[in-house]
């Protein structure tokens, strides 16, 4: 059963997901799922749908899944949905996508910190009930107290870059006999997209519909670029991995490497201290490590090379665009500083 929180009713203020839609997003899934089995399907309100008929799920969920008692609503509705699965011999698999939504309505007050725990509650009391839990963030990151109920419940598994020659499939096979991609092509779109297979999948697309609008079957260097520029235009993605950040020192950290990209001088920590200085911003040593420490954990830049000669670039040279595109230096300078020098105060 797929549930993704981004389907789910947000807050008045459009932050978060309020606890009871969070439940309800998840048993409006539950019965969609079972729906799809054939035969009736019963509602969380105590209704039951009968085979044929498609409307009433998202009512019988509002109804059935009350404000102040969300979560013993649901599961009273998980264990009629485990009873009615066990007549086919099936078992129940939630996949929770955008699991990180969570932490924005935690930190606006709209979800409670107890949901993380009810998660906990439903695997291990049900052995029917089991769950893979997705999201942009780390969940590393993820460190408050709450979070601590879903350490040791599973194991976790980092979606990161692809093998190079993974990212060549991935490239080159989807279509396979409609486009011919030249070899620098190739190593150009996993190079812009740091093999990251989310991103490298959105190029690819944007190179079909550049190849098919201007009726061509070979991809070169100049469509990867252009799929590129494109991309960087309008993706979510990259909005959604500045906001990760979530200081202004760290977002103008990020617009450093990229400004420093082709500087024969690499950005050591020392290099980007100082750069730092010139612009204004004194950070301590324990500080600036930290911030580095989280860009890294978030995959926004990467430490390259050892001991003295180590240094910081960003991870998706496409990030670097998008920075270019939409973000102004300048601006960026003058928030980091000031927020610096609030936290000295």
């Amino acid at each position: 059963m797929y549930c993704s929180l981004q389907g789910a009713e947000g807050s008045k203020d459009g932050v978060g997901v309020p606890t009871a839609e969070v439940f309800r997003e998840m048993a409006k899934c539950i019965a969609k799922s079972i729906k799809a089995l054939g035969g009736e399907t019963p509602l969380p309100d105590g209704t039951v749908l009968p085979p044929g008929k498609k409307l009433g799920i998202a009512k019988a969920c509002r109804i059935g899944i009350g404000e102040t008692s969300s979560f013993s609503d649901f599961r009273d509705y998980v264990e009629i949905a485990l009873e009615k699965l066990a007549e086919r011999s099936l078992s129940l698999l939630l996949l929770l996508d955008e699991f990180d939504k969570l932490q924005e309505g935690i930190d606006s007050g709209d979800t409670s910190p107890q949901v993380p725990e009810n998660i906990r509650f439903l695997v291990q009391t049900y052995p029917r009930f089991c769950a893979i839990l997705t999201g942009s963030r780390r969940l590393k990151r993820l460190r408050e107290e709450y979070w601590s109920a879903l350490y040791g419940l599973g194991t976790r598994f980092g979606v990161t870059s692809l093998r190079p020659e993974d990212a060549r499939r991935l490239v080159v096979e989807p279509v396979k006999g409609r486009l011919v991609y030249s070899r620098q092509a190739v190593e150009r779109a996993i190079f812009l997209t740091s093999g990251q297979p989310y991103l490298l999948q959105c190029l690819c697309n944007r190179v079909f519909d550049i190849s098919a609008q201007l009726k061509i079957r070979s991809v070169t260097l100049d469509v990867v670029e252009q799929a590129g520029d494109a991309l960087v235009e309008d993706n979510e993605h990259f909005a959604s991995l500045w906001d990760y950040a979530q200081s202004d020192r760290r977002r103008f950290i990020l617009a450093l490497c990229q400004k420093e990209a082709n500087n024969p001088d690499p950005l050591r920590l020392g290099v980007i201290q100082e750069r730092l200085i010139d612009h204004g911003i004194e950070v301590g040593d324990e500080d600036l490590i930290a911030d580095l420490e989280f860009l890294r954990e978030l995959e926004l830049i990467d430490l390259i090379g050892e001991t003295s000669g180590a240094h910081y670039v960003l991870t998706i040279p496409l990030m670097g665009i998008w920075i270019e595109k939409h973000q102004d230096f300048a601006a960026l300078k003058t928030k980091a500083r000031l927020e610096t020098e609030d936290q000295r105060e």
